[in-house]
């Protein structure tokens, strides 16, 4: 099981792969939307990225936090 800033990094590539390919997709299909306007929010970005630096910090800054297992599934 990854702890401390080994997690930290692992959840931070995840976050980015996911960010990433939605980025991609929004660019592709974001032409093919019919209704005026734009579908961008800057509060609900500024709240995503406050939490996914506090989801990704976490580990590293306040392990204590952390749910620990030594069960098969928590490897």
């Amino acid at each position: 099981m990854f702890t401390g800033l080994s997690q930290s990094i692992a959840t931070l590539i995840v976050v980015v792969a996911f960010y990433a390919m939605d980025f991609v997709l929004i660019v592709r299909n974001d032409r093919r939307r019919q209704a005026p306007g734009s579908g961008r929010s800057w509060s609900y970005t500024l709240m995503m990225l406050t939490a996914v630096a506090l989801v990704v910090a976490q580990p590293a800054l306040l392990p204590e936090l952390s749910l620990r297992t030594d069960g098969w599934w928590g490897g």
